[in-house]
């Protein structure tokens, strides 16, 4: 999902367009058992949201992260996420809880969390 000509192309330095993908977010769980998910196309995005989400799915090496991790342990207030993400070329889906989310996909998670919010898609109680 990189850009193919670096970040910025062109004899005037304008940013390159993120490339175009999918994003099926869920976030489950927490102290009051609430439900947030979204279907985010980096096309709907403000170019400068959909540069950042790209660069987070590179920071944590999304298309590389496993399926699952061995064991999703976790409280009864922690979070549970399930992320797919699908471009031209691959589709790549993962699940983790709080204490099994690898500290690089981190900002990624902050990030569709807050994306979800916004776009107020099913965000509903104890679904």
């Amino acid at each position: 999902m990189e850009p193919q000509n670096g970040p910025q192309s062109g004899p005037q330095n304008e940013p390159q367009s993120p490339r175009r993908f999918r994003v099926e977010f869920e976030r489950t769980g927490g102290f009051a058992g609430m439900r947030v998910a979204a279907s985010i196309d980096s096309r709907d995005l403000p170019p400068e949201d959909a540069q950042r989400l790209e660069e987070n799915l590179v920071a944590a090496g999304f298309f590389t992260l496993p399926a699952k991790p061995s064991s999703l342990p976790g409280g009864v207030d922690s979070f549970s996420y399930r992320i797919t993400v699908e471009d031209a070329w691959q589709k790549h889906s993962v699940e983790f809880g709080d204490a099994t989310a690898p500290e690089v996909a981190r900002p990624l998670i902050r990030q569709l969390t807050l994306l979800a919010r916004q776009k107020g898609m099913n965000l509903s109680e104890n679904q």
